[in-house]
């Protein structure tokens, strides 16, 4: 298994306001490499270079489809999760460069967590039926059990609320050997089917922080993370009456950040400028944690900065830890937007040279 980040930039189509504005594409993609140009204006960039090119391990232009996204990021998670290994996709960008409708889609084109807990149950009957049919070709006395719960938390202002039990409690991080990195008194609901899930995400999504601004109708100002957890229980009859007990375990950490963006820009006041102050904070101290590793960090024992924030500490296992990891950074096609993307860009940058350990969860 490639250790690696893998990091995936996806660019929306121009928005109706980006249009209104007459603004000009600065963003082409070949491939797997994407190049983003200067405006003609000069403003914006500050004497950088004309055009900037960046490679990453997948690309998707303004005609790209949510189900290929799914297929090309959420597959391989899928499959490695029912193997017992972690997985962690989160969307990275500015405001209203579209994570949330890649994350989440909506009816007509659902996004990558919604389309994700269909593929799990599918694959899940798919592997039941394969180790029943092992069993019987090798003559095993086996049984195996699957257990999926779910929750679904966010960070709105530094604090850690509940989606699916909501109360006025503030939620703390904990780590332990056994458990690694949790949220103490986090609700964890046992799912049966697809639409259960579905059910859950639609409640959650329901109180979870959104605001208008002058860059987004519906932005978030708020990361959430909606965990997956899958647990395989087998047991085996051996002989003398004896039996075997092995438990496969893994979660899927499905993220969706909360926009970097420009007060000016944005036109937020009161409290919904406290807010972007606050998801800035955090993303700037994600920023500074993807940068520690990608130098190398992890391997040099440099102290990796996971406390400075919420966010970094939740994501503590997925970023350098015990987890396969895909980052996908949401672009603006605006000369508009030029500054922001370009630094969306070097961000998603740095994170491909993040190398993760991970582990198989298994326990005998």
């Amino acid at each position: 298994m490639d250790l690696n980040v893998k990091v995936a930039v996806r660019c929306r189509p121009m928005s109706s306001r980006e249009k209104q504005r007459g603004c000009k594409e600065i963003i082409t993609m070949n491939g797997n490499s994407v190049t983003i140009k200067k405006p003609e204006d000069g403003d914006a960039g500050h004497g950088d270079d004309e055009e900037k090119q960046f490679t990453f391990d997948y690309c998707y232009f303004t005609d790209s489809e949510q189900q290929s996204v799914y297929t090309d990021l959420g597959v391989p998670l899928v499959t490695q999760a029912l193997d017992g290994f972690n997985g962690t996709i989160f969307a990275y960008g500015q405001t209203g460069s579209g994570k949330t409708f890649t994350m989440m889609g909506n009816d007509a084109m659902p996004g990558i967590i919604p389309t994700l807990n269909n593929g799990l149950f599918h694959m899940l009957d798919e592997r039941m039926e394969k180790i029943e049919a092992d069993n019987e070709k090798e003559g095993l006395k086996a049984e195996t059990k699957f257990q999926v719960t779910v929750s679904f938390l966010e960070i709105y202002n530094e604090i850690i609320k509940d989606l699916l039990n909501p109360s006025s409690k503030h939620l703390k991080i904990r780590e332990n050997p056994e458990m690694g990195i949790y949220v103490e008194d986090l609700c964890n609901l046992i799912v049966k089917t697809p639409q259960d899930i579905i059910n859950l995400i639609d409640q959650g999504n329901t109180v979870r922080r959104v605001a208008a601004t002058n860059m987004n109708e519906q932005s978030s100002r708020s990361h959430s993370c909606f965990t997956i957890k899958i647990e395989q229980m087998t047991t085996t009859q051996l002989e003398g009456g004896k039996e075997r007990k092995k438990l496969v375990k893994a979660k899927l950490n499905l993220v969706d950040l909360a926009g970097s963006e420009r007060a000016s820009k944005t036109g937020a006041s009161g409290a919904t400028l406290k807010e972007g102050a606050n998801i800035n904070k955090s993303l700037m101290a994600l920023g500074t944690v993807i940068n520690a590793l990608a130098e190398g960090g992890s391997g040099k024992r440099k102290h990796i900065p996971y406390r400075d924030s919420q966010l970094t500490r939740l994501l503590q296992e997925s970023l350098g830890g015990n987890s396969a990891t895909v980052m996908i950074a949401a672009l603006s096609p605006a000369d508009y937007n030029y500054d922001e993307t370009l630094g969306t860009l070097r961000y998603a940058n740095r994170a491909k040279n993040i190398e993760n350990a991970v582990v198989r969860n298994e326990d005998v």
